[in-house]
This record gives structure tokens, sequence and C-alpha cells, in this order.
């Protein structure tokens, strides 16, 4: 409930509509006539259609939404989101039908009219609770990407339940390239990259609906996950780019931000010798400076390069290596003598891995810009790697097992020892996310 009383709070601070009291003089106006709701009173649910009459809508009008709901709370009872521009499905001048959001609590919704800086009140309706699950899920992914190690050709995402009669599947159909996919807190789905002719760009997949959301029209080289937000490394020029983020628009459950790194959205010169197709196999990382994100450039032949881009000064080629696969990672870890979740310390690094000399686990270090001997090995090759914050001191890996089948492991920093979590199933990809 503390969550849903912040959201209040947030809104009362930063948002101007048309229900503030001392505006109603100015703000309120007739600007249909007989307008009205066709559901007005009634209980709908999440993605429910419904439909706003009347005579004299405007091409340029819009529907705003407001949120009210009991927090439980005695010292603040009501929780609120309000100005929420609600997805318009058809438009005339005698209505507007508009789609109810997912991921917000029951509701009492009041539907207002929007047009320039009138609003006219239409009705209200009572929303059923369509908020998503808060626990962090792991997701296997299947993309066809590399089909010389899969045994299926389904492209697909799925929720690794433990109890198998739980899992869901999600069809990539639409984008079965979908791949370096990534969390963005409490959204209820997945952000990656994906071909859009020929060119990869960043999406969302909404586990609520099924649908797809561009993210940019930009071409994206990578994108990189902070546990919170999602960044995309977008060609913003003739090899120019920069670090944007690319998950501000999305809807969230609870609709308030975790600090995110202040990432400068300076653009840069891409170094001569790296290619913008070297980008985009893995997702790439924040360091704890959150001002460091690690990419990795796959030259071809075997030669990888770690990247480092720096929100203020650019790109940083390391050392090249040679491998079949140079994948960043990290994942959080308390700091001494601390208990606090804020006061977690990000590792991040590379895993230098192959078939046949399985895989390296590096840390870098940001003062010398090298990267540290190996904390940890694995007789096998990484397919992916992921971590999340309700699991401190921990990263889940999917191996490529070629013996024994693929093999999911945790990563444990306290005792350094990988422990089974997961068997039986075969993806390209992993992921943490809620």
């Amino acid at each position: 409930m503390n969550h849903l009383k912040i959201i209040g709070i947030l809104a009362l601070l930063f948002s101007v509509f048309a229900c503030s009291k001392d505006k109603e003089d100015t703000m309120w106006k007739k600007l249909v006539d007989q307008g009205g709701l066709t559901e007005a009173g009634k209980q709908v649910d999440p993605g429910d259609v419904i439909h706003a009459v009347g005579e004299g809508y405007e091409e340029g009008d819009e529907i705003m939404l407001n949120f009210y709901w009991e927090t439980g709370e005695p010292s603040y009872p009501e929780g609120s989101v309000r100005g929420y521009f609600a997805q318009m499905v058809e438009k005339s001048a005698n209505g507007i039908q508009i789609k109810l959001p997912y991921r917000l609590p029951e509701s009492r919704v009041e539907v207002l009219l929007k047009r320039g800086g009138y609003f006219m009140k239409l009705g209200e309706v009572r929303l059923t609770d369509g908020q998503t699950p808060k626990e962090y899920r792991l997701y296997g992914i299947n993309n066809n990407l590399h089909q010389k190690i899969l045994f299926t050709d389904v492209t697909q995402i799925e929720w690794m339940a433990p109890n198998v009669a739980d899992r869901t599947q999600w069809p990539l159909e639409e984008y079965p390239d979908f791949h370096s996919v990534v969390n963005a807190w409490r959204t209820y789905g997945l952000c990656g990259l994906a071909g859009e002719s020929g060119v990869p760009k960043p999406f969302f997949v909404d586990f609520c609906t099924g649908e797809w959301k561009k993210l940019s029209e930009y071409r994206a080289l990578a994108l990189a996950g902070n546990g919170n937000s999602v960044f995309a490394l977008l060609e913003t020029g003739t090899r120019q780019y920069g670090v944007f983020n690319v998950s501000a628009g999305l809807d969230r459950s609870e609709d308030y931000q975790t600090k995110s790194p202040s990432v400068s959205e300076k653009q840069f010169a891409l170094p001569d010798d790296l290619q913008p197709e070297y980008f985009g196999d893995y997702p790439g990382v924040f360091t704890h400076s959150a001002e460091n994100l690690l990419f990795s450039a796959d030259k071809g032949n075997g030669k990888w390069v770690p990247v480092v881009f720096n929100a203020y000064s650019g790109f940083h080629e390391l050392e090249e290596v040679e491998t079949e696969a140079l994948i960043p990672f990290c994942f959080a870890i308390p700091q001494q003598g601390r208990s606090s979740a804020k006061s977690l310390y990000r590792q991040a690094g590379y895993i230098i891995s192959s078939e046949k000399e399985g895989s390296r686990f590096c840390l870098l270090d940001e003062k010398s810009m090298q990267l540290e001997e190996p904390f940890t090995t694995a007789p096998n090759r990484v397919a992916s790697v992921s971590s999340t914050p309700e699991r401190p001191g921990a990263f889940t890996v999917h191996f490529i097992a070629y013996r024994a089948g693929f093999l999911t492991n945790e990563f444990h920093w306290d005792t350094q020892e990988w422990q089974s979590i997961e068997w039986g199933s075969v993806f390209d990809e992993i992921v943490w996310g809620n």
C-alpha cells in the first residue's frame, strides 16, 4: 500500500488536471451536446472498450482518465493516477471509443473530454483490478537465431514457472527475431531488438495484451537495462550514436520511477574499426558508476571487442578477445556493513565463452579499465545471463551443454558456488522480469 500512497502524492505534486478546484471556472466547458458514456456507472475490465457519445466531437479531441482507489492508509485514504491520456480506438463527430488500460488497481474512473485547455466530464465507470505480478519471473526466449544449437522452430517467450502447469507462452510470430531482451520494472512485458525492413529497432511486447510497441524510429545497435528502465544505443546521424531511455513512456503497475542512472544524451562518433552491425548479439549492462555501459562487438572470425560507452566521453575499446561469445553481465551484492536494499553494489564485467574452452567470468576494474582474472569458471558455453535485484549476490546463466542438454544454473557470490535452478528447457536467451 505504501507504493500506492506514493503514486497519489506524486500525482498531487506534479499534475494539473481538469478536476483542479481552483481552476474550475476557467477549465470546465460544455464541449459537445448530450455528452456522456454508454457504460456510465458500470463495472468494466482492463482492455475493455468504452464509448464516449454526444454530438460535436472534433478531430483534435482527447480523452483523459482520472483513477481513484482506496489505499487502506488512514493518513492517506485515497490513491490516484490523474491525467492519463486514453488509447483511442475510433473517433467520429458522434463519439470516441477508448480502450481501458491494464496495470492499475480496482478504481473509480473519471472520463473527461479534453479540447485544448478545456475539459468536460463525460461520466464515471468502475474498473476492476488490472495490476500485474510484482515478483520477478524467469523468462526464456526462443528466436531461432541459434538454430545450430536449438531443437525447435517455434519462436516464443515462455514464463519458466516452477510448476510446469503454470507456464505461459507468448508467440513471436510478428517479430520472430526478437532478441537481446531486457526488462523494464513493473511493465509486465519485455523489451528487445527486432528487424524492421532489415533495420534493428527497439520493441516492447506487452504480456497483458500481446501487442507490440516500437520504442524508437532510430536504428538501435544494442539495449541495456538498469533494473528499472531500458536504454538503447541509437544511431542519431552518420556514425553518430547516443544512449537514450526508450522505456519512459511504458505503462507500469505502480507509476513512479526509482532512481535511474544519469545517462547523458550526447552523441558520439563510432570508432573507425567498429561497424553498427557488430553490436546487438547480447544486451549491455551498467556498471556501478552508472556512467559506463558495457557492450560487446563481434568483429567476426572469433574476434570480439569489449566496448565501454561513457555517458560523457563516448566509446572506449578494450583489448580484443578471441572467443566464440563475449557477453556483458552484472549483478548486485550488498555493500559491507549495510543492510539497506539501496546499499547494493553493482558488479559488472564480461563472460568469455566458447564450446571448447568453457566460460570465464571476469569483472571490469573501472579505474584501470582492465578485465580482472576470472572469479569463477564453467565447463560449458553460455547462451544467456540475467540477474534480478530480488536475488542480490546471485546471477542466472543458461548454458549450452552439448552432452547433457541445456542447463540453467545460478551462481552465488558469497559461497562461490553454482546451483541448478531449472532443467529440461532449451532457449536462446533468458531474462528476469516483472
